[in-house]
């Protein structure tokens, strides 16, 4: 069944067999405004949308269901989304280093959850570059944040082989040079320090 008011309003009234003129009288709505309705030239209130429906010999139902909490991803979540996405696709990519911050970055969060969102090695995402992102990000909160440094950070085989950009424009590249924080430069990684800032 439709969830939209006008989609919904049409099919209650098809499926009674009435003309819009027979819910306008059964409902006390004028007709040109359950055409309104009907056609999404105007938004019915929930009264008047109950009232029409009811003409129908429906009834309008409305419930609640519980959200899910909100759950901030983890190093170790990220790295199978990354990996799935295209191979050379960075800013994609960079997506979901994103949304691990802004889950990370929650004024709410307390150093053990924020602890918790780094500790776990993440799988191997297929490219070292990103499986070296993935421990210079852990190195680097773990510095500014003032928590324990993970040990997989220290795997060796996190760490590029050639050196990688975030950015391919030329001028974001020398400032990357001059300013990637050191966790990253290690790892021969140069991204912008306002790459891991988020709003």
């Amino acid at each position: 069944m439709r969830t939209d008011a006008a989609a919904l309003l049409r099919e209650a009234r098809a499926a009674a067999g009435l003309t819009q003129r027979e819910v306008a009288e059964r409902s006390g709505v004028s007709q040109p405004h359950v055409s309104a309705y009907e056609n999404n030239r105007r938004q019915p209130t929930l009264p008047t949308m109950a009232r029409l429906v009811n003409a129908t010999g429906h009834e309008l139902v409305l419930g609640l269901r519980e959200r899910t909490p909100y759950r901030p991803l983890t190093l170790a979540g990220i790295a199978p989304r990354i990996a799935a996405d295209a191979p050379g696709a960075r800013g994609g990519r960079w997506f979901w280093v994103r949304e691990f911050l802004r889950g990370f970055s929650d004024d709410t969060s307390t150093t053990v959850e924020r602890s918790g969102l780094i500790a776990e090695a993440p799988p191997q995402t297929g490219e070292q570059e990103w499986d070296a992102v993935l421990a210079a990000l852990a190195e680097h909160l773990s510095f500014h944040r003032t928590l324990p440094c993970p040990e997989w950070v220290h795997d060796d085989r996190r760490v590029a082989e050639h050196a990688w950009f975030l950015s391919d424009l030329p001028a974001q590249r020398a400032w990357a040079v001059e300013t990637s924080p050191a966790s990253f430069r290690r790892r021969n990684l140069f991204v912008l320090p306002e790459d891991l800032h988020v709003a």
